[in-house]
């Protein structure tokens, strides 16, 4: 008897703390691909050696790059000024919603969205050039339509996207299911008073 109530609190605890998990916003979904990208750097450059970052980017990226050297320093690739450069360049950073839809019939809307980033890099030491890599990494979640104000940061443009249209199926539908239900519920109502 205890085991069981002790089972159903555990098991309603747990759902409440996943329906109120904290959804990132968009620049924490930026920050957490750099992250990534930064761990995959760590795979394929000796971690050995001390390297000079050389980061470039657009103007509005720059706010990053703080983010980037942070990551690496975790993925333990040390940064000086050194004969070794390693050039990183956050080509492009972006959200974008590529779709809205309902959860259920008379659920509210969720929207698709897609983080996404963009790097290449390469390491430098006198005139040896490597390679340059050009790597594209992604995440993608669904988040709540009234959300999206509190997830976007209008002092970084790359944290804003535009929103789809709603989906013309469910505007169209639901009018349509509340009427027929309206229609139907006063039919009954003076259907069987009459009776």
């Amino acid at each position: 008897m205890h085991l069981s109530r002790a089972l159903t609190i555990l098991s309603l605890l747990s759902l409440f703390t996943l329906s109120n998990a904290q959804v990132k916003t968009n620049f924490e979904l930026i920050d957490s691909l750099i992250k990534i990208s930064a761990n995959e750097i760590s795979k394929k450059i000796n971690v050995d050696e001390s390297y000079k970052l050389n980061y470039k980017s657009a103007e509005e990226y720059s706010v990053l790059e703080n983010t980037v050297i942070k990551y690496l320093q975790e993925n333990k690739i040390s940064i000086g000024n050194n004969n070794n450069v390693l050039n990183f360049s956050l080509e492009e950073a972006k959200i974008y919603y590529p779709e809205m839809f309902r959860d259920g019939l008379f659920g509210e809307y969720l929207i698709d969205r897609t983080a996404e980033i963009r790097i290449s890099y390469f390491t430098a030491q006198n005139e040896n050039i490597g390679e340059v890599k050009w790597v594209t990494f992604t995440i993608n979640d669904s988040v709540p339509y009234s959300e999206i104000p509190k997830l976007e940061n209008i002092a970084y443009s790359f944290t804003s996207a535009k929103l789809p249209d709603e989906p013309f199926f469910s505007s169209t539908l639901e009018p349509v299911i509340a009427i027929g239900t309206a229609a139907v519920a006063v039919y009954l109502f003076f259907n069987i008073r009459s009776r």
